[in-house]
C-alpha cells in the first residue's frame, strides 16, 4: 500500500514541480555560489594586490636607479636594492620578494641565491606578470621553479607590480616586483565569506523553494478547484439542460392538453406559438397559424382595434376583453381574451387565453330578456298593488269613518267600544301596511323622489306616537325631545313611516303594558331617532340580516308581519344619507338608533 500510495504521489504535478524545483533551485545554488566564491576571492585578491602596488610604486619612485639594473651583479646595487625593498619585507605575510628585469631575469631577491637567474615561465605566466594580475593562490610545489626557489610549503599569493625608472641618458628601465605572501589570512577571510555567502545563498533558495513551493500548490489546488466547479458547474448545466429540455417538454404537454385556445404573439405582431385547441378552435394547422396575426383571426369590427389594444397590453401588463374571431370556414365565434405580457425564449411577448363565450353570450342574452319580461311583470305587479291600494283606501276610509261616529254616538261604557277600537285598529295596520307596499315598490322602481322640507321634530314626534296608539293602546309610550331640537330637513312623509315602523316594530314584538321609548337628540350636526322596546330581543346570528326584505326572525314567525318594516325603514334612512344601528339580545329588548345629518337635504341640492 505504501509503495502504491509512493507512486501515486510521485505523478502528482505538485509532486513533480517540488523535484523539479530541487534540483534547479541546488543547480542555481550551487552555480552561485561557485561563481560568487570565485568573485570574493578574485575581490580579495584584487584588494590586497592594490595595497601592495601603491607600496611598491611609492618605494620605486624613491629609491629604483637606473644603472642599479645595469649594474645589478655589484655589491653596491644589490645593497641599494636590498635597502631599497627592506619595508616590503615587513609586510605581514610576506615570504619572498623578487626584482624582474626587462629580461625576465631577477636582479634581486630577498633570497641571495636567485639573484641573476631566470626562472622558467610559461608565455601565458609572463603575460600575467607584466600585466599586474596577481597569482591567486597557489600551492608552491606545483611551480616549474620551485626546484630553484625553494619557498615554503604552505598557500601563497604571488602579486605582480610593473614599475619603470629613469636613466641618465632620460631613457625608460622596465621591471616588475614580485611580492609573495602567505593565504592564510586570505583563505580564512575567504572561508569565512564563503560560508556567509553559502549559508545565504542556501537560505535564499530555501526561501525561494518554499515560496515557489506555496505559490504553485496555490495555484495547483486552486486550479483544481476550479476544474471541480468546472466539473460542478458542467454536471449543473447538463442537468439544467436536461431540466429545460424535460420543462419544454412538460410545458408543450401541459399547453397542448389546456381546452382554453391560447395564442401566444411576438413583438412582430404575428403568432409565434399556439397550441392544439387554438388549431382545433379556428380549424387552422399549426403553421397555418404560424403565418398569421390576430388581425387575420378577427371580424372586420375588431381587427381595427387591434393595434389600440396591443398597445394597452403593453402598457398596462394585461387585459381582459371580448371580440368575435372567424374560423376558417367563415363562422364568427365570440371570445373572452385574457391577455398579458410575458417571456418567451428571452424575448417579450403576449400570451392570450381565448374562451369561447357563445354560450355565454346566449344566457346572457335569454337573461336579459328574463329581466326585462320580469321586469314588465314586476312593473304589472306594482301597478296592481297601487290599484289595489287606492281600491283598498276608499271602503277602508269608509269603515275608519263610520266607526268614528259609531264611537261619538255611543258611550264610552258601552260593550261596543272595544269592537269599534279593535276595527279601528286594524283599519289603521291595514293601511299602514298598503303605504309600506306603495312606498317599498316605488322605491324598487327607483322612482321615488324626496320631497325635501323643514320638519318639525316635536310635531313629528308627536303624530309616530299618535299613531302608534292607534296600533296599541296598552303600551306605556316615553317620548324623551331635547329641549332646542332645530327644524330637520327631510322628507316628512318617509321620516313618518319610518318612525311608524320602529314603533310598531317595538308594539308587535313586545308584551302588552310594557314600555315603548321615543327619543329624539341633536347631536352635532345630527340628529338621532331612537326607539327602545322591551320585547323578546333579536339573536345575533339573525342580527346581520334583519335588514333584508321579507326577512323574520324564527322566534316571531307566530306574530303577523310580512317583513318589510325594516327593510323600508334601511332604505328611507339611505336615502337621507344617514346610517341605522341595532342593539338587541334575546328577552332583553331591542335599541334602535337612527342617525340622519341635519344639512343632507342642503347638500343634495348642491
Amino acid at each position: 500500500m505504501k509503495v502504491w500510495i509512493t507512486s501515486r504521489l510521485a505523478c502528482t504535478p505538485l509532486c513533480a514541480f517540488t523535484l523539479l524545483s530541487l534540483v534547479l533551485i541546488a543547480i542555481m545554488v550551487i552555480t552561485s555560489g561557485y561563481t560568487q566564491s570565485r568573485f570574493f576571492e578574485d575581490a580579495l585578491i584584487d584588494r590586497e594586490a592594490e595595497i601592495v602596488k601603491q607600496t611598491v610604486i611609492a618605494l620605486a619612485q624613491h629609491e629604483l636607479r637606473a644603472e642599479d639594473f645595469y649594474n645589478y651583479a655589484d655589491t653596491s646595487s644589490q645593497l641599494h636594492f636590498e635597502q631599497g625593498f627592506s619595508a616590503l619585507k615587513k609586510v605581514p605575510g610576506v615570504v619572498r620578494l623578487k626584482l624582474y628585469n626587462s629580461d625576465n631575469v631577477i636582479v634581486w631577491s630577498d633570497a641571495k641565491g636567485l639573484a641573476g637567474k631566470f626562472l622558467p615561465k610559461t608565455d601565458e605566466h609572463l603575460a600575467r606578470v607584466w600585466a599586474g594580475i596577481p597569482s591567486g593562490v597557489f600551492d608552491p610545489a606545483k611551480r616549474l621553479s620551485h626546484s630553484q626557489d625553494p619557498l615554503p610549503n604552505i598557500p601563497l599569493v604571488e602579486f605582480y607590480v610593473p614599475i619603470t625608472a629613469k636613466d641618465v641618458a632620460g631613457g625608460e628601465i622596465k621591471a616588475v616586483v614580485a611580492v609573495y605572501r602567505s593565504a592564510k589570512g586570505l583563505t580564512d577571510t575567504l572561508r569565512r565569506g564563503l560560508l556567509l555567502l553559502w549559508l545565504a545563498l542556501i537560505i535564499g533558495g530555501s526561501l525561494l523553494f518554499f515560496a515557489l513551493f506555496h505559490l504553485f500548490r496555490s495555484i495547483y489546488n486552486r486550479k483544481r478547484e476550479v476544474e471541480k466547479q468546472f466539473d460542478r458547474l458542467s454536471t449543473e448545466h447538463e442537468r439544467a439542460e436536461d431540466a429545460v429540455i424535460k420543462a419544454k417538454a412538460k410545458f408543450n404537454t401541459l399547453f397542448d392538453s389546456i381546452a382554453d385556445a391560447i395564442l401566444i404573439v411576438g413583438m412582430n405582431g404575428r403568432f409565434i406559438h399556439v397550441n392544439s385547441a387554438a388549431c382545433t378552435h379556428l380549424g387552422y394547422s399549426y403553421e397555418e397559424m404560424l403565418q398569421m396575426s390576430p388581425a387575420d383571426i378577427d371580424t372586420p369590427e375588431y381587427a381595427a382595434k387591434v393595434p389600440e389594444r396591443i398597445k394597452t397590453i403593453l402598457e398596462q401588463g394585461k387585459l381582459v376583453f371580448e371580440t368575435t374571431q372567424v374560423r376558417k370556414d367563415g363562422v364568427p365565434v365570440p371570445v373572452e381574451l385574457n391577455a398579458r405580457v410575458i417571456e418567451y425564449d428571452g424575448k417579450p411577448a403576449i400570451m392570450s387565453v381565448a374562451r369561447d363565450i357563445t354560450e355565454r353570450k346566449r344566457m346572457e342574452n335569454a337573461l336579459h330578456l328574463a329581466k326585462e319580461t320580469a321586469e314588465l311583470a314586476l312593473a304589472e305587479q306594482r301597478q296592481l298593488v297601487a290599484m289595489i291600494s287606492h281600491e283598498y283606501r276608499s271602503p277602508l276610509a269608509v269603515i275608519d269613518s263610520a266607526t268614528q261616529l259609531l264611537s261619538i254616538k255611543l258611550s264610552a261604557e258601552s260593550d261596543m267600544a272595544p269592537v269599534i277600537a279593535r276595527i279601528r285598529r286594524g283599519v289603521f295596520r291595514l293601511t299602514s301596511f298598503l303605504d309600506n307596499c306603495l312606498v317599498e315598490g316605488r322605491m324598487d322602481s327607483d322612482v321615488l323622489a324626496l320631497h325635501s322640507s323643514a320638519i318639525d321634530l316635536y310635531a313629528l314626534a308627536e303624530s309616530a306616537i299618535e299613531n302608534a296608539r292607534h296600533i296599541s293602546e296598552s303600551h306605556r309610550f316615553i317620548v324623551e325631545l331635547d329641549p332646542a331640537l332645530p327644524l330637520f330637513e327631510g322628507d316628512r312623509q318617509l321620516m313618518g313611516i319610518m318612525l311608524l315602523n320602529l314603533l310598531g316594530n317595538a308594539i308587535k314584538y313586545s308584551p302588552p303594558g310594557s314600555e315603548v321609548r321615543l327619543r329624539i337628540r341633536h347631536t352635532g350636526q345630527a340628529c338621532s331617532f331612537e326607539v327602545i322596546d322591551q320585547g323578546c330581543g333579536i339573536s345575533a346570528d339573525e342580527l346581520p340580516f334583519i335588514f333584508k326584505k321579507y326577512m323574520r326572525g324564527r322566534s316571531v314567525t307566530s306574530i303577523p308581519g310580512a317583513g318589510l318594516g325594516l327593510s323600508l325603514v334601511a332604505k328611507i334612512v339611505t336615502l337621507h344619507g344617514g346610517h341605522v344601528e341595532i342593539k338587541s339580545r334575546e328577552g332583553e329588548g331591542t335599541h334602535v338608533t337612527v342617525t340622519i345629518p341635519l344639512n343632507f337635504a342642503t347638500d343634495r341640492e348642491k
